[in-house]
């Protein structure tokens, strides 16, 4: 088999990973795939930084409680570096206006709980858990119906980001991206909503320069990518099914996520 990458585990289930195929011996590690969520989204009584119901608290700071398994240094070290904090922001300001909105989370929660419908029903037959804490210690009761654990797990996302919009630290001023490099309103899709092509509108980009364009669907999976030769150039967008996705649009003076309807 043909492995186009080179994967590398830290410790506590964080995945890095490389093209093997580079010819070039510097080339950077990337971070991801991101996976194990078992912890990521509760309220759990490990400690007191993680037992809280108002969404508030930093998990990798858990190494102040002498958990079993510490969170590694480099989090701690880096959440404490004003230019990664600063990009952080930034980048976060982006996704929070596109794939990490709460419209795009719900449209994805939905879409995985329709999926699972069947499955769940089964599930909860055979091990008969339904309304049982198991796993990782929960702070609340579990809802004692999968209706009820979806609207528990929206409410809490909605929550917990709602905190992060407010305390993550950082200076969006400061990024190496700008306040006007990240606003969405600046690059515009047209027409949008569409169901067979569009065209990009632009203050910065000019007719001749060259456009990356990726479009994701609510996972975050690349459906597709285009390199267009100027934003005149229109794109095909006739196979995708009715829905909502994002376009990251990259140029030479603009990097954004814009929202795409195909009706």
């Amino acid at each position: 088999m043909n492995y186009p990458e080179i994967t590398m585990v830290s410790k506590k289930s964080s995945y890095f990973h490389k093209d093997k195929n580079s010819n070039n011996q510097l080339a950077k590690l990337k971070a991801g795939p991101v996976w194990d969520f078992d912890w990521a989204w509760k309220n759990i009584n490990e400690c007191g930084i993680l037992a809280t119901t108002d969404g508030s608290g930093w998990a990798h700071l858990i190494n102040d409680c002498n958990p079993d398994n510490n969170s590694t240094g480099w989090f701690v070290r880096l959440l404490q570096d004003p230019a990664f904090q600063n990009e952080l922001k930034c980048r976060w300001h982006n996704l929070r206006q596109t794939l990490l909105s709460e419209t795009a989370l719900n449209a994805y929660i939905d879409s995985n709980a329709s999926f699972l419908q069947q499955a769940q029903a089964r599930q909860f037959e055979r091990w008969g858990n339904l309304g049982i804490n198991t796993g990782t210690p929960e702070l609340e009761n579990d809802p004692t119906t999968f209706e009820g654990q979806i609207i528990k797990f929206k409410n809490w996302i909605t929550t917990r980001m709602n905190w992060l919009d407010n305390n993550l630290p950082g200076d969006l001023t400061n990024c190496s991206l700008s306040l006007s490099d990240i606003n969405v309103e600046k690059i515009n899709l047209y027409p949008n909503p569409t169901n067979e092509s569009f065209y990009i509108r632009s203050e910065n980009i000019t007719e001749y320069e060259s456009i990356s364009l990726f479009i994701y669907d609510l996972t975050g999976k690349i459906i597709k990518k285009y390199i267009l030769e100027n934003k005149f150039q229109k794109v095909d967008v006739s196979y995708l099914s009715k829905g909502t996705y994002f376009v990251n649009i990259i140029s030479e003076k603009d990097n954004v996520m814009k929202k795409l309807i195909i009706e």
